[in-house]
């Protein structure tokens, strides 16, 4: 599933339409809604998974399912101080096929029913045929904000569990590997051991962004003297550096590093049809491990959608003109200026194009 238009608006906040394409840079100054936009997307994604409502808020989308194109409106409203669903339309391919106020709708053209008041529809109706491929999609949405404890997390251990990876080696589908949503530890033993090739590709990668990393893989608890951990043989990633006369664990990392890690192993073992949500990616990072970013997304094989926020001058260049969205705030009203509107006029110097960035009104006014 892939995002073609948005639209959002609450008591506060309000996010004009919207056209997207496959690799988004969503660019402006702090304040100028960036991480608030990414936030509306994903709260819609849980909203839809979790079966759960948050605040008052309206959507209107486009989206693209393989060849089919749906368009969704879909409002929550207050009754007896509880969110609930207000009005939904949905559309397949221009021909209307659920219409819906409070809990009464009706859905491609049979008689009216009741759907509970608190559930969007496609949460309810998610296994039929018209709606399943929308649950999946918005159920796929992924979003990485890189708060400490996040990073914590995803450095833990999990040791190997046989049926799981019996389950993983049988299917060799990278969504079974994505739901089970294991630590990157484990994470990184699985790919090792059932998609070799992705490993390698994940590894090649992270050492061209830290030249210092002489070599990395995983090895065994059992075989590192310096950790003690009540169960054995757990996988963990190490990396071996110049000069460095031992093997250094991922919770040993430095921040910016596992946040490297994490990222290319996230764009090259993605299973396809995912959203992919990265805020502010830059942070921590030098030019080296940003540079990362840009050459596997611009590589020709990502097959998936995806939305970055950025301010950082390297992070901006390295991005084609056309793929910027510059988010301009005026009070609680964001729009966005295309890039593509700017390719002809900012030039082909990748310095001019940022300074022309810089000194234009659309960013250098993004918050009004």
């Amino acid at each position: 599933m892939k995002i073609l238009n948005y639209e959002f608006s609450e008591k506060y906040w309000k996010f004009e339409k919207v056209k997207f394409q496959d690799i988004n840079l969503i660019v402006g100054d702090s304040g100028s809604g960036k991480t608030r936009l990414l936030n509306t997307m994903f709260n819609l994604g849980s909203h839809v998974a979790k079966k759960q409502l948050g605040g008052v808020s309206t959507w209107k989308l486009t989206l693209s399912v393989g060849n089919d194109i749906y368009k969704w409106h879909v409002s929550t409203t207050l009754e007896e101080n509880k969110v609930v669903v207000g009005e939904e339309k949905l559309s397949l391919n221009e021909k209307l096929i659920l219409e819906r106020e409070r809990e009464i709708y009706t859905f491609n053209e049979n008689a009216s029913v009741k759907l509970p008041k608190n559930e969007m529809s496609i949460s309810t109706l998610r296994e039929e045929e018209l709606i399943k491929p929308l649950f999946d999609g918005f159920s796929r949405m992924l979003r990485r904000r890189f708060f400490a404890d996040e990073l914590e997390k995803l450095s833990s251990f999990w040791a190997a569990n046989d049926k799981a990876l019996m389950k993983i080696g049988q299917s060799k589908d990278l969504n079974e590997l994505y739901k089970a949503d294991p630590p990157l530890n484990y994470r990184l033993f699985v790919l090792q051991k059932y998609f070799p090739n992705l490993f390698k590709k994940i590894i090649s990668s992270y050492k061209a962004g830290f030249e210092f990393i002489e070599d990395a893989k995983i090895i065994s608890s059992d075989q590192l003297d310096s950790l003690e951990l009540p169960f054995s043989s757990v996988p963990i990633f190490c990396i071996r550096e110049r000069s460095v006369n031992k093997w250094i664990r991922l919770d040993e990392l430095s921040s910016g590093m596992q946040k490297a890690l994490l990222i290319i192993t996230d764009l090259f073992a993605l299973p396809k049809d995912i959203i992919y949500l990265i805020d502010e990616y830059e942070n921590s990072l030098g030019v080296g491990p940003i540079d990362i970013l840009p050459t596997i997304l611009f590589s020709g094989e990502i097959e998936y959608q995806v939305f970055i926020t950025s301010h950082h001058p390297y992070i901006i260049t390295s991005f084609p003109v056309g793929n910027w969205y510059i988010a301009h705030r005026k009070g609680s009203n964001v729009t966005f200026t295309y890039g593509k509107e700017l390719e002809a006029r900012y030039g082909l110097s990748k310095q001019d194009q940022y300074l022309q960035l810089l000194n234009d009104p659309i960013y250098s006014e993004g918050i009004e």
